[in-house]
């Protein structure tokens, strides 16, 4: 059975550069409210694609979930994150690369 992750959401702030690697943190709605945030990490052609991407873009990203393991204050903590294969921009293309004016009033979206 293959894994695959559908998201549609709200970039939380800039995307984050790490070499080769972009992050991003994509905001989604579980209801009237509440919302879950996804840890998305993006390579190659897919990293180049949102490496200016700003806070309160709406994209759309399809891959597959990932989960690694550390150690903290002695016991151990899953992470899950995404690796994307496909992004879609939903939002206007000044979106993408200009923080919205009302960046700072703490909504997600």
């Amino acid at each position: 059975m293959a894994n695959r992750v559908i998201l549609v959401g709200n970039v939380g702030k800039d995307a984050e550069t790490r070499g080769a690697v972009v992050g991003i943190s994509l905001a989604t709605s579980a209801g009237r409210d509440k919302t879950d945030w996804h840890d998305v990490k993006c390579f190659g052609k897919t990293a180049e694609i949102v490496a200016d991407v700003k806070k309160g873009a709406k994209l759309y990203v399809e891959g597959r979930l990932s989960y690694s393991e550390y150690q903290k204050d002695g016991r151990t903590v899953r992470r899950a994150e995404v690796l994307a294969d496909r992004v879609e921009f939903l939002s206007p293309k000044t979106a993408r690369t200009e923080a919205p004016a009302d960046s700072d009033d703490g909504i997600p979206f």
